[in-house]
């Protein structure tokens, strides 16, 4: 089967810097699945369901915007002001091959070299963009196809709250006919089209998921989502990381007990339990994490956990 990859034939275009953005810079996470592809898809190889096999998943998407901090101040945002971005689209069903070269017809998911010499992607930000199909000038409304339309939005700087962004092919078969994959970041969908935005190929829903923590772990997949650890130490097991899980007896209720807990392993060293920031002691700096979380359940946790299953 071969359909699962257009957006990941852009995609994939991992750590793609545009511009030379300064150092202080806002990351917006968001994931989606394909839920429609036309007959098209099964011309190229990327993404979508195969419509033949009942057991096959939906495509996931997983994307990555970094934004500069100064630029969306205001509250809004244009293409130029991303620094960085990659997507990934993968079949859940299938296994992961991988080839260098990549090859589009067996990859899963499928990725490009994103140097200018490799091809890539580019965000449009209303500049010309060359590929095989010649060069496109900016869109004028109400023109919307043969032109390169302006990536632009709004943000509150925690998620992104409207706008759309254009991602072009600068290369390879579906470069060749004209590939852009649109994101419309209001309505929370994408859709993936050829031939100067004529032909829908592909489309899906699109929903921001945070890293609200910012240690680089979504929030669905984070077992402390308000406090970084990006090691992910667990040390009972219970789905619920140690640096907010002073429920050392997995009631969901941070109380007593877990108090009696934390006193009787006092100054102990060793990887316990009770030793939530993990530089391997119980100590008062443990005591004042279970203190501020004293008749609270422990967590949150976006993983599934012993008091979230």
């Amino acid at each position: 089967m071969h359909a699962k990859r257009l957006l990941a034939v852009s995609g994939l275009a991992a750590g793609l810097l545009l511009v030379g953005g300064p150092a202080a810079a806002k990351q917006f996470f968001f994931t989606g699945h394909v839920l429609t592809c036309t007959p098209t898809c099964n011309s190229f190889s990327f993404l979508g369901p195969d419509p033949g096999d009942p057991n096959d998943a939906q495509s996931e998407l997983n994307g990555y915007l970094e934004f500069d901090d100064d630029a969306i101040a205001d509250g809004k945002w244009v293409g130029s002001d991303i620094t960085n971005l990659s997507f990934d689209v993968f079949d859940p069903a299938h296994p992961i091959v991988a080839h260098d070269p990549p090859d589009p017809t067996v990859d899963n998911p499928f990725t490009i070299d994103p140097t200018p010499d490799g091809g890539g992607v580019v965000v449009a930000s209303g500049q010309p963009i060359t590929n095989p199909r010649g060069t496109w000038q900016p869109c004028v409304p109400p023109q919307e196809t043969g032109c390169v339309m302006t990536s632009a939005g709004t943000t509150d700087g925690i998620t992104l709250t409207g706008g759309f962004v254009d991602l072009w092919l600068t290369q390879g078969l579906l470069a060749n006919n004209g590939a852009v994959i649109h994101i419309d970041l209001a309505a929370g969908t994408f859709t993936v089209n050829i031939f100067e935005n004529a032909i829908n190929v592909a489309s899906g829903n699109v929903s921001q998921v945070l890293d609200t923590d910012g240690d680089g772990l979504l929030d669905n997949a984070d077992n402390c989502i308000n406090d970084a650890n990006d090691d992910q130490r667990d040390t009972d097991g219970d789905g619920i990381g140690n640096v907010c899980d002073a429920d050392f007896d997995q009631s969901c209720t941070v109380n007593f007990l877990d108090l009696g807990e934390m006193k009787a392993n006092f100054f102990l060293a060793g990887d316990l339990d009770t030793d939530m920031n993990g530089d391997g002691f119980t100590n008062f700096t443990d005591l004042g994490a279970l203190k501020g979380d004293f008749f609270l359940p422990p967590g949150p946790s976006g993983v599934p956990n012993v008091c979230s299953p």
